[in-house]
């Protein structure tokens, strides 16, 4: 069975008032369109918020999963591997392809 996915891609800048709203909608996904895979670029608030909303979810649904993107490779990466290994199932680097 093919997984289905949601793709964070959001504002630098996003109040946490939209915590709720965010809850409420990544919680009807998941249980009305059965996505279980979340993509986040990881770089703004937005994505923030809404990574810590399926981190949230995550701790009472062993199925659902947080995958970061990054456009490429980062030092960060290694000197903050457990904060990394903790946070995301995995990191996502695409190929570059000329």
């Amino acid at each position: 069975m093919k997984e289905k996915v949601c793709s964070f891609c959001g504002h630098r800048d996003c109040d946490n008032g939209f915590r709720e709203q965010i809850k409420a909608k990544i919680k009807d996904i998941i249980e009305n369109d059965g996505v279980t895979v979340f993509y986040s670029g990881g770089m703004g608030e937005f994505d923030r918020l809404c990574e810590s909303v399926v981190r949230e979810i995550k701790r009472r649904n062993k199925y659902i999963k947080l995958y970061l993107i990054k456009p490429y490779f980062t030092h960060k990466l290694n000197t903050e591997k457990d904060y990394y290994s903790n946070s995301y199932d995995d990191i996502i680097i695409p190929e570059y392809f000329v």
